[in-house]
């Protein structure tokens, strides 16, 4: 079926392909412990009307660039070499990633933040003044090389978005992005700030520059939660060059609150995010109450979890939100970050997942066959997440992969660095870390049984059957229905013959209409 859009004063045809069911249990395939590991028939896509082999975000010098990050070193090498291992990277189109601009960059934070990431970034300067105020320190030290990360980590993210809109690919995986903490308080740039924007009103525009410009620390930017930049963020907005309305699913054990502060007054972009809520657990926010403000009210999703979930009820969350969540919003694009500190084993010591449950969840998002863009995020077992990672990859491909995991080792051509890269001393800082010999052999991390499986703990589930059950009927009967009506009422104005600012004017319009009589 050929739907026509008009956007801007031009119309694109995008082919909407019928999305596929998910296998029934009598087709899965059983493997060792008596626990399931396979999710679909042998060598079956997980998308079976893709034509196009996912794009794969990698260079040497991309992944020696994010080894330097002090929380987890050397975990993109250690990603990469299983996929490497596995020979997946050889059923994918690889390409190498740009580093983002600053012009690029400021499309979603200040550039005085920018520029003292930069500044800082030179030096080496953890000390200044004005480092605490933009929340380098502590979380995010102000490390000498930190902006040539981000920039790397942001170019990245960019390029796979930029992949997907020039119709290279219908999935793009970018497993060293996915840092969805950073903030611009104000959800735009400073140079946006005074000019207005179709996702916030003029007014709010000029009080948050006059705001901005007296106190950058609370209405400017915010490193955060070790991220310095976020790339999710810029990943949406570039897709938004080419998709009408995405949605972004975040998976990781923590809220995705940078990115839902990012869009929290649009209904263009819907964030949805499963996540641990408890007392004094970062970010501290992400209650199902939090649903947005303004015109993007009920367009945020949130989904606490309490500590001990295993795959089984888990996925039962995230099906029952995503198939309200696609029914409501109708999605164009998705944007996925599958952070794996959710994984049995992780240092966060919360939930009890294994990859089976977050390989289900993705496979359950790539039947709707939209333009996907997938990132990583958390994970700080570093071996458990090359694992998670590597089998996700192996969903996306519809692969089996051996239970054993081959003899592998880290290659000499991840440790250059192109010359056109900085931070040299972030190299000599990085080798000195004692995981991270250059001839250091991965394999040795998967001991003592050196298999791909992750057994769940015998942590409790703390996550009662009729507490879900209520967070599940909120969620569907008090927001989304409120976003379906809003969709429904778009198609009655005739969705096609609005384009620009206009058309985000006339639907916010609309949604405020039918949110009046809403009470939370």
């Amino acid at each position: 079926m050929l739907t026509r859009e008009h956007r801007c004063g031009r119309s694109e045809e995008q082919e909407q392909e019928p999305g596929l069911s998910l296998k029934k249990a009598g087709s899965r395939r059983w493997l060792r412990n008596g626990w399931n590991w396979k999710m679909e028939e042998p060598e079956e896509p997980a998308d079976s009307g893709q034509s196009l082999p996912p794009v794969y975000i990698y260079s040497p010098e991309y992944v020696s660039m994010c080894d330097s990050l002090a929380k987890v070193p050397k975990r993109a090498s250690m990603v990469h070499s299983l996929i490497e291992a596995y020979a997946l990277h050889k059923q994918m189109r690889i390409v190498k990633p740009k580093v983002a601009s600053m012009e690029e960059m400021a499309t979603f934070h200040t550039d005085a933040y920018l520029q003292h990431l930069q500044k800082v970034s030179q030096e080496g300067d953890d000390d200044h003044p004005d480092s605490v105020e933009y929340g380098l320190g502590y979380d995010c030290p102000a490390t000498e090389g930190i902006f040539d990360y981000a920039a790397a980590v942001g170019g990245a993210t960019i390029t796979a978005a930029q992949c997907l809109i020039d119709g290279m690919c219908k999935v793009a995986i970018n497993w060293s992005g996915g840092w969805h903490h950073a903030k611009n308080h104000t959800g735009l740039s400073a140079s946006q700030i005074g000019q207005g924007s179709s996702f916030l009103p003029q007014s709010f525009c000029n009080a948050a520059l006059s705001a901005w410009k007296t106190s950058p620390s609370q209405y400017g930017d915010e490193a955060s939660g070790f991220c310095y930049l976020n790339d999710a963020v810029l990943g949406i907005l570039r897709l938004r060059r080419k998709f009408d309305r995405i949605l972004y699913v975040d998976l990781d054990l923590h809220h995705g609150d940078g990115v839902e502060d990012a869009f929290s007054f649009t209904s263009k972009v819907m964030t949805v995010s499963l996540h641990k809520f408890s007392p004094g657990f970062f970010p501290g926010t992400g209650d199902v109450s939090d649903v947005g403000l303004g015109k993007g009210r009920y367009y945020s999703v949130n989904v606490p979890i309490q500590d001990g979930i295993q795959d089984e009820k888990y996925y039962h969350i995230c099906e029952s939100v995503l198939k309200e969540v696609y029914i409501a919003f109708n999605p164009k694009a998705v944007v996925l970050q599958l952070g794996a500190d959710t994984i049995a084993g992780d240092p966060m010591c919360s939930f009890n997942m294994t990859p089976v449950g977050i390989g289900k969840c993705l496979k359950y998002i790539l039947q709707w066959q939209l333009a996907t863009l997938i990132l990583g995020g958390g994970g700080y077992n570093l071996a458990n997440t090359a694992r998670c990672w590597t089998y996700l990859t192996g969903v996306i491909l519809g692969k089996t992969l051996s239970s054993e995991i081959p003899d592998h080792e880290l290659r000499e051509g991840s440790e250059m660095r192109a010359s056109g890269w900085r931070a040299g001393t972030t190299s000599a800082m990085l080798l000195s870390h004692p995981q991270c010999k250059p001839d250091s052999k991965f394999f040795t991390a998967y001991g003592p049984d050196y298999v791909l499986e992750i057994t769940p703990s015998c942590r409790p589930d703390r996550n009662e059957p009729h507490r879900v059950q209520q967070i599940l009927n909120y969620i569907k009967e008090e927001k989304l229905s409120v976003v379906s009506g809003a969709q429904c009422l778009l198609g009655e104005v005739g969705q096609e013959e609005i384009c620009g600012e206009t058309k985000e004017s006339e639907a916010c319009g609309l949604v405020d209409k039918k949110r009046s009589g809403f009470q939370s």
